[in-house]
């Protein structure tokens, strides 16, 4: 299941940044607008990741 979540997310963001291509379809607003975007896409895939990391390497045990 989280294969599948995972594998998700790294197409939907190899499909973004495939968006930032030059097109000359493209006025430089929708340009813009297209790259803050995906750098808000990639930086919350970071967090994710970082996130996760911290999980597999924290200690899930209490002392109390």
């Amino acid at each position: 299941m989280f294969e599948l979540i995972g594998d998700l997310l790294i197409d939907m963001w190899f499909t973004v940044m495939q968006w930032i291509v030059p097109e000359k379809k493209l006025c430089k607003l929708t340009r813009r607008i297209l790259k803050v975007i995906i750098g808000v896409f990639s930086c919350l895939m970071l967090i994710t990741m970082v996130l996760g990391l911290f999980a597999i390497i924290s200690d899930d045990a209490y002392k109390v």
